[in-house]
């Protein structure tokens, strides 16, 4: 039941009640009225009382109806209330699902950059040890240069000499 249906109810008890006691009103006067011309209690005043009776009956049903339609008012309205925090509550929870998507993506992102650095990182090792190699070895050749230059240098020197020697003894020999 929602709430329209309990108000139109309780708007339906009221009238009901209203009319009722209209009614003992009316009754009322006429018990009244019986009175005053000092008549004996008849049959009229025992329907009278009886409807007194009634009238009264439908009362206190009508009471208990209305603090039963209340009490369930109050209890669909925290209910209301407790759906709603708790609509709440998921919405809080999916927000945060997302947000830890998000982070999950960014993370993924990272590991994958990560491991596309590690590779760049020792393919630049391997490249920079390559290049160490080579460094050493154009060392090596330039050490070998000099020695041979300086071997070089150094046969020609002694070719000079000898050639110089050679020329003396020829001269000394032409002398």
């Amino acid at each position: 039941m929602n709430i329209i249906e309990l108000e139109l109810k309780i708007d339906n008890i009221l009238k009901e009640l209203k009319a009722a006691f209209e009614e003992a009103k009316q009754l009322d006067a006429e018990r009244i009225a019986l009175e005053k011309l000092n008549y004996s209690i008849s049959d009229r005043e025992k329907k009278l009382v009886e409807r007194e009776l009634t009238v009264k009956q439908k009362e206190d049903d009508i009471a208990s109806q209305k603090k039963y339609i209340d009490t369930q008012t109050e209890d669909a309205q925290r209910t209301l209330a407790r759906i709603t925090l708790e609509k709440e509550g998921l919405n809080n929870l999916e927000d945060r699902k997302i947000q830890l998507d998000k982070e999950q993506a960014q993370l993924d992102a990272d590991k994958q950059s990560l491991e596309t650095f590690k590779k760049e990182k020792e393919e630049f090792n391997q490249q920079r040890t390559a290049f160490e190699e080579e460094k050493k070895l154009f060392a090596r050749e330039k050490l070998a240069m000099l020695e041979s230059q300086q071997l070089l240098a150094q046969r020609e020197n002694n070719i000079k000499l000898q050639e110089e020697k050679l020329d003396k003894i020829e001269r000394m020999t032409q002398i």
